[in-house]
């Protein structure tokens, strides 16, 4: 029967993985029983803990997101700024929460031209572009439907001339049977028949 030897110096989930993967804690039931190891278990204490955090200040650039509906959107570019590293309970204190991230269409043309330097008619550009795709979305949404109902049209009408059609020639092969189809020159092109 295995032992449980207890590490002064395991503090965390990782630390208590690790010594069960070292062999310092025995895990095979097959060893030892169920209720011997779960006393063992009793007398060691588990504890999660968080470590500090870092955030990545990305820039702002203008952006092309159709869904904006007053003015240019922002968008994230690949450079960044690191900030210090923090204690999550400040991290978690200073942070932003999610209601107050909305911007005005006037914040976001101030932050982009002020802060970011992003010249003017770059905006303008930006927004009529965004535009131009809202009006394209618009465009393509009501397409669908006007496709659906001309193949829906269409069907019936190709429906009704298989239909037809086959009448047509059940009827014309009926009659050439019966010897009731004449071969006329006048009014038709050579080769076809009129029923009588």
């Amino acid at each position: 029967m295995k032992v449980l030897h207890e590490s002064p110096s395991m503090t965390s989930f990782s630390d208590f993985s690790d010594a069960v993967s070292d062999g310092l804690i025995s895990t095979d039931v097959s060893e030892t029983s169920s209720h011997a190891v779960s006393e063992e278990l009793e007398n060691y204490s588990l504890s999660v803990s968080f470590g500090s955090v870092q955030v990545r200040e990305y820039e702002r650039i203008v952006g092309d997101h159709p869904d904006t509906k007053v003015g240019v959107p922002l968008s994230i570019g690949w450079a960044f700024y690191e900030r210090p590293v923090v204690p999550i309970e400040q991290y978690e204190g200073d942070r932003i929460r999610k209601g107050n991230i909305r911007m005005t269409s006037i914040t976001r043309e101030n932050l982009l031209h002020n802060v970011f330097g992003i010249p003017e008619d770059e905006i303008r550009n930006a927004e009529m572009e965004v535009q131009k795709i809202k009006n394209q979305r618009v465009h393509s949404s009501k397409q669908p439907m006007a496709a659906a109902k001309t193949e829906t049209a269409l069907r019936g009408i190709s429906k009704n001339l298989r239909k037809g059609g086959w009448k047509l020639l059940k009827g014309m092969a009926a009659a050439t049977q019966s010897g009731m189809m004449v071969s006329t020159g006048s009014g038709f092109s050579s080769g076809q028949s009129m029923m009588f």
